[in-house]
């Protein structure tokens, strides 16, 4: 939960980067 879109996706984008 670093990147910007760990408000839309928590836990896909955010993840992958």
């Amino acid at each position: 939960m670093v990147t910007g879109c760990s408000a839309l996706t928590s836990s896909k984008e955010d993840i992958m980067g």
